[in-house]
Parts: structure tokens; sequence; C-alpha cells
């Protein structure tokens, strides 16, 4: 409400005893906020609040009908007889104490209110640049309207007179003499916005306001009288660099703020408005009246901070909320934070932050609501996080998962782009699946995966239904920083595809020679088990399908992978994929693997492989083939000769025979030479002898080595 108290200076002690009682029956009219301790002199109607732990004193003579509201527990002191109604504690913080506040005798306060929290004094931005490039100065009455569109500086002297001025952006307005600035729209109940990078006002009333406004302006000069007198509430003053000096008669009826700079009053210089400043000057008989403003309350602004959306936590998590709020005309009383409707906690200072502790797992929709000093609020626009048990991850997209019929978007943890939703469709297990892709469109669901430390190696496994395409980029399937795998074909057949990375973004699709019968609707006929083996150490990655290793020791796609950060899985234009039953994280889900070498330990036992150690690329038996190579195709890696047919499993293999089969005797080039005798001759199995044309000698000649 406003202020009806008189401006007076009383010269009795009576006087000020009558002042002081009558303030403390009544509502404050208003307060200035500050955030150094003020410099007060002269008199203040109302009350002021510092908001660092700052010394200051009150000369004698100087008068507060109000209270003085300072952070911590400094001691009062009282020197001769100053007029004072007492110290008051509140519910703030006790430290700091190493401050004091001083009354000197002829002074008069209220109270001192100890243990006030402090308030944060939003910032000032900088006016935006004006768009207009024109410079104007006016001497004289104009016989044609200003292009104000085109403008960017105006200067009136002279008989210039009283000029209504449009809110925008501008650069140096000047008003001299009797000239004036005429702001804001008659009738108006919002404020009109101006923007001014100088502010020059000289003449006895260089600003008028004919409605409500909100100046903001890089630096301003005042003299004379400024704003309003019947409605100072109009006149908003925003100051972003500076501050704001009255000296001598002037006066200005406005709201000031300038949170970097100075608001100072000397002589017999008056003020009747609102005050948020970072530091507050009064000499001499100047008067400062504080009045609470009559016009609409604007609601403050706030913004979530943190956390980012779809961040993701590992549970049980700690999660720190912190927001950004300001209020244009006053302050920011709190900042409360809340996860759907349930508030978390409440922050009354900056930083504006509450942490919510042992969150277990789930996916969260986290805001900050901030109250403003007169009871408005603004609530922000809401992020979606995610706490998760972390690696190892399993999910089968049933509603025991957290999951709900329809789009995926937003579920869980997952992000989606185009069409991919949890369907009530056939699947691997249970009542539902993941639908990626399909008729209407192509989709993508991607799971990411919170940092882990300590492990070298991942895996991932689900099992499938991708629909082929006809090439492997269009048939990729699933990805993450390090693989991809995809399904190509027609015509009833399909082969599964591999992508053998560089390291930097590119590498080729290669065909491991696994195909899969498909069904009318270019899928599997049946669901597919898929494995992905990554090695962070190696940057190297293996695939599994239906427990077969059929593909080993790739190049990542991204060579900077250092953990499984994220998931991928891929749907085309009428390719629907189906997937089901994912799980990633550090165990084999194949076999046991205690070594992480991504061999079977059964099999590594049987052939006498250490457990304790990565052992794949090694030759045991010392025929040619690796220990994977040996384990890929089924063969053993403790004799060169699995079938003991005399032919090395080496030999066989690069010549497309069996090694674990008896095939020493077969001739499958059908020249009348076995097998073990081509062997024995260092000759080609898959080439057949020549007849000599001459028949001198009855010899045969064989084709050489490839």
């Amino acid at each position: 409400m406003k202020s009806s108290a008189r401006c007076v200076r009383p010269s009795t002690v009576f006087g000020l005893a009558l002042i002081l009682m009558a303030a403390a029956r009544s509502q404050t009219p208003g307060t200035a906020l500050v955030r150094h301790a003020p410099q007060l002199g002269g008199t203040l109607e109302g009350s002021v609040q510092q908001m660092l732990a700052e010394s200051t004193a009150l000369p004698g003579g100087t008068v507060v009908t109000g209270d003085l509201l300072v952070p911590g527990t400094p001691a009062v002191r009282l020197n001769g007889r100053p007029h004072y109604l007492g110290t008051i504690d509140g519910p703030g913080a006790p430290t700091p104490t190493s401050h004091t506040i001083t009354l000197n005798g002829g002074a008069a306060l209220r109270h001192v209110i100890r243990r006030t929290e402090p308030r944060m004094l939003a910032a000032v931005a900088l006016p935006p640049p004006p768009p207009g490039s024109r410079a104007v100065k006016i001497t004289a009455p104009l016989p044609t309207p200003v292009n104000f569109a085109t403008l960017r500086d105006l200067e009136l002297a002279g008989r210039a007179g009283a000029l209504a001025v449009p809110a925008g952006a501008y650069g140096e307005f000047v008003a001299e003499g009797n000239s004036a600035f005429i702001l804001g729209v008659p009738g108006a109940t919002q404020p009109a916005h101006y923007a001014f990078q100088q502010l020059a006002l000289k003449g006895d009333k260089a600003l008028m306001i004919a409605g409500p406004v909100i100046v903001t302006v890089g630096e301003v000069e005042a003299a004379g009288t400024i704003g309003r007198a019947d409605h100072p509430e109009w006149l908003t003053l925003r100051i972003a660099k500076g501050g704001l000096s009255l000296q001598g008669n002037d006066l200005a009826h406005a709201f000031v703020e300038a949170p970097a700079g100075t608001v100072s009053l000397a002589g017999h210089a008056r003020l009747v408005g609102g005050v948020m400043c970072d530091r507050l000057v009064m000499n001499g008989n100047a008067v400062l009246r504080l009045v609470e403003t009559a016009g609409p309350n604007q609601p403050p602004l706030v913004t979530l901070a943190s956390p980012a959306e779809g961040t993701l936590f590992t549970a049980p998590a700690s999660i720190l909320l912190a927001a950004v709020a300001s209020d244009s005309d006053g302050t920011v009383d709190r900042v409360e934070f809340f996860q759907g409707a349930t508030k978390l906690g409440e922050s009354v200072r900056v930083p504006f932050e509450v942490r919510w502790s042992g969150v277990p797992p789930g996916a969260y929709a986290l805001s900050a609501r901030a109250v403003d000093n007169r009871g408005a609020t603004t609530t922000s626009t809401p992020r979606q996080v995610v706490v998760q048990v972390g690696l190892p991850y399993f999910t089968s997209f049933e509603a025991a998962d957290g999951y709900t019929v329809g789009g995926l978007a937003g579920q869980v943890g997952w992000s989606t782009t185009g069409v991919v939703s949890v369907a009530e469709a056939p699947a691997f297990r249970g009542t539902r699946a993941l639908s990626v892709g399909g008729a209407v469109g192509g989709g993508e669901a991607t799971h990411g995966f919170p940092s882990y430390a300590g492990e070298s190696v991942a895996l991932v496994d689900f099992w499938a239904r991708p629909a082929a395409a006809s090439g492997p980029e269009a048939g990729s399937f699933v990805r993450t920083d390090a693989s991809r795998v995809a399904l190509a074909g027609s015509g009833g057949v399909g082969e599964l595809y591999v992508f053998d990375g560089d390291g930097v973004g590119a590498g080729r699709w290669q065909a491991t020679g696994s195909k899969v019968t498909l069904g009318s609707d270019l899928r599997p006929a049946t669901w597919l088990r898929v494995t992905v083996r990554e090695d962070f150490a190696t940057h190297r990655w293996d695939l599994y399908v239906n427990g077969s290793m059929i593909a080993a020791g790739l190049g990542f796609a991204d060579g900077t992978a250092n953990r499984l950060a994220r998931i991928t899985l891929a749907g085309g234009q009428g390719r629907e994929g189906g997937f089901d039953d994912l799980y990633a994280g550090f165990e084999h889900p194949l076999f046991a693997d205690v070594d992480r070498d991504g061999l079977d330990d059964a099999w590594e036992i049987q052939n006498g492989l250490s457990l304790t150690a990565n052992d794949r690329a090694g030759d045991a038996d010392g025929d040619g083939l690796s220990n994977l190579r040996e384990f890929q195709l089924g063969l053993r890696a403790n004799a060169a000769d699995s079938d003991g047919d005399g032919l090395p499993d080496a030999w066989e293999v690069r010549y497309g025979l069996n090694p674990l089969a008896p095939d020493a005797n077969t001739d499958p080039d059908g020249d009348g030479v076995s097998n073990l005798r081509e062997y024995q001759l260092g000759r080609n199995p898959t080439k057949g002898a020549l007849p000599d044309p001459t028949g001198v000698v009855n010899l045969r000649l064989f084709s050489p080595l490839p």
C-alpha cells in the first residue's frame, strides 16, 4: 500500500518517538533493497534491507521510520540517546557476527531485525542495440511526426517542448531546458517497454509519464523532476550500468533498480517510489519515501538450471536441483523444487539449490517454482530425468518394468525418433515387445547408460525380429558407438552383416555368411538372439547370433569410445523391427567367461587354455589358426589336427575342407589324387591335375598353390 506518512524532520525527542510508535503500529510503507551497508542521512520513510554482513552507522539527525534488516547477528551499539524501539532476531542464519550496527545520538530507527536471510538482487541486462540509425536534434516544434522506426539518437532543446515517444529500443536520448519526453500510453494497464543506451534528462520536467512504463537504460543522468507524482509506480527505471544521482531540489517518482550501481540522494533531493541497488547513499536533507506499488505485480522468472533434460543417474541417486530466478518489479522471496506435485524442498537465498538424496530407480519430472516478494509465482518448464540401476541393465518392456502400451518416448529412460512403441504384439517372452519403424515411417529408440569405471568389456544381448532391407546400411537394426549389425536380403533369404569400422567414422560392411529364412513381412521366421561383445581396451568387437560367434575382431566405428554409453534399436520405412528382453552388462550372457576374452570357459578348460588371461589371439597348437578362430569354428585349440585325419586344421580351413570330419582319402577336385596326397605334395586339393598331352613320360601336371 502507499505511504501516508508526511516528510518531516522532527526536532524534538517527543516528535521522533511519535513517528516510530506510529510506524510500529502500521505496516511499513516499503523496503529498500541494498547489497552493501547503506550510508544513511536525512529521512527514509520505510525500511531498508542490506544483503551483506557489513557494519554501518546512523549519524545524529537521521530518521528511518521503519526497520534496518541485516544478515547474521551483528552487535547493536547505541551512542548517546538515539530513538530506538529495540532489536529483533529473525529465523535466519545466526552467522556471521563480525559486523556492527551503530546508532548515534539523535538518530531514529524503529528496529534492527537481525538474522534476515539475504535476497537476490536480479541483474539488469544491457539494453538491446537500437534498430534505427538516424540521429536527430529538435529545437522547435516539428510540422510532421518523427519517424521513430529509423531513429537512433534524439536531442530535444530550445523550444522543442514535450514529445511523445513510442515504446522501442533507442540509442542516446537527451532533453534540455523546457523540453521533455513523454513515455507510456494513456489508459494502459500493462507497462510499455523502452530501452535506451543512454538517457540524459536535464530539464525541469524532462521525463513525463502518461501510463505504466518499464525503462531499461545503460546509463542515466537525471535532474529536475521525473516521473508522475500521483503514480510513482508507473515508472520502473532499470539501470544496467551505474546508478542514479539526485541532488539539490531534484525529485523523482519511480521505482529504481540499479543492482550494479549507487542510488545517491543529496541536498534537498527526494525520491518517492522504490529502490533496489548495490549501494544507497543519503546526505543532508534528502528524503527517500518508499511506497508499495499499486500497479499489477509482474510474476518472477525462473529456469531449472540443473539437472539437464534427460540426465541419467544411478540409484540410489543424489540429485542437485538448482534454479536461476529473478523478478522485474521486486525480489525473489524463495524458490521451491518439485518432483511432479511433490515438494522436495525450498531455498531462500542465492544460489537457489536443493539436494534430493536417496532417489530410487524411476523416471521423474522436476521443476522449480519461484515466489516473489508479493506472492506471485512462476513454475519452470519440467525436466525429465531417469534414475536407473546402471549396468547391468535388463528390460523386457513389460508392465512390471514400468512400461505402458503406446509411444515409447520418455518412458523409463528411452528417447525416440519416428515411430516407436511398446506393443502388445507377438513377443519373444511375455505379452509385450518393442516395435520400431513400420508402414507409417521409420524410427529409432535409444537408451543411454551412466558412466562406470573398472570394466573394459561390455556386452549387449537381446532378441530381435528385424526386417531385412535391400542393403546393409538401410537394414542396420542395432548400433552402439562401437558396433553396427544389419540384416539385408530378399526373396525369402536374409543375411546378417557387420560393420568393420576404422575408428574415425568410416569402414565397410561385411557379410557374415550367416543366413536366415525370411517370412512374408521380410522378418526372420523366428526370433534371433543377438549378442554383441565390445572390448574397449583393444577397440574390437564380436557378434554372436543364436549363441554362435559369426564375426570377431571387428574395428570400432568410433575409436574414441571408452565405455558402453548407449544402444540404438532401429526400424525403417515399411520395415518394422521387433525387440525384446534387452540386457546390457559385463557378464557374458551366453556362457561363463571369467577372463572376459569372449571364449567359453568350458571350451578353454577342455583345450588347456588360461582362464586368467585373454589368450584369444594365441595359437596353442601351432596350427596357424588362432585360439579365437578355433573357437569360432568349433575346433580343438590343443590339437593341430582336430579330426585326426592327418590334415592340419589350418590347411583344411584354407581350402574349404571340413576339419571336424576325416576326409584325407576324399578327392573333391576329382583328379585322382587324395586330399592327404595333395597335402603331402604341397598342392591345392581344389584344383584338378591335367594329363600329359604327349604321353611320353606319363606325368600328371598339377596346378600350383594359389
